[in-house]
């Protein structure tokens, strides 16, 4: 099951959701390997810090530690400005957690703000397999109990 999580950091309002908007109206809670999905990065500034950060960087990262690079510049960003950063469709092939996160700096570390598990494509087989088998059963034995 995703976990998501809004985060303060340094002034910004941080909220990553799936771009997809079916996922996002179902909260579909499965991804599957050779999918390509998308997330929205919604970024607000709230407050002032001091100093102020330069940018913003977010990272997709997945389960063999390979990861992707999406930077943010909020170097002119007055508070109650706003932007959504959309990924670009990201291939998911390495079973495992996988996350989107933002980097704290070097001494702090990652805020985990998106994680998911990606599945191998047999779990998405042995699904419908099981749900066509499933009403089938139910059928025939709604007709044999007639």
């Amino acid at each position: 099951m995703p976990a998501s999580q809004t985060v303060e950091y340094e002034g910004f309002r941080i909220r990553v959701r799936p771009a997809f908007w079916l996922r996002r109206w179902t909260h579909f809670w499965l991804y599957f390997q050779a999918t390509q999905p998308s997330f929205e990065i919604e970024v607000l500034k709230v407050a002032e810090a001091d100093p102020p950060p330069k940018t913003l960087n977010f990272h997709i990262t997945f389960a063999d530690t390979a990861f992707k690079r999406y930077p943010l510049d909020v170097s002119s960003w007055k508070i109650g400005d706003r932007d959504t950063l959309t990924t670009e469709k990201t291939l998911l092939s390495p079973t495992g957690d996988a996350s989107v996160r933002l980097d704290l700096g070097r001494l702090i570390g990652f805020q985990t703000l998106y994680a998911f598990y990606v599945n191998p494509e047999a779990t998405l087989v042995f699904l419908i397999l099981n749900a066509v088998l499933g009403v089938s059963f139910g059928t025939v034995a709604a007709l044999f109990l007639r």
